[in-house]
């Protein structure tokens, strides 16, 4: 990781770099993960479907 000079940083400079590295370390942890996920079943996509159609509206 570079190294960074907080002490010449503007305040905004410094809040977007900390958040920056804060979502790519979240970012690493996530995609270090190993979750399967499975396909919905056919009882499933019916139900999104219907629970979708309700929502926004049937096309």
């Amino acid at each position: 990781m570079k190294e960074r000079d907080f002490s010449k940083m503007t305040e905004e400079e410094f809040l977007k770099a900390a958040f920056t590295e804060a979502a790519n370390r979240e970012i690493a942890e996530i995609e270090a993960m190993d979750i399967e996920v499975l396909e919905p079943t056919d009882e499933q996509r019916r139900e999104i479907k219907e629970l979708l159609d309700r929502k926004f509206g049937s096309n």
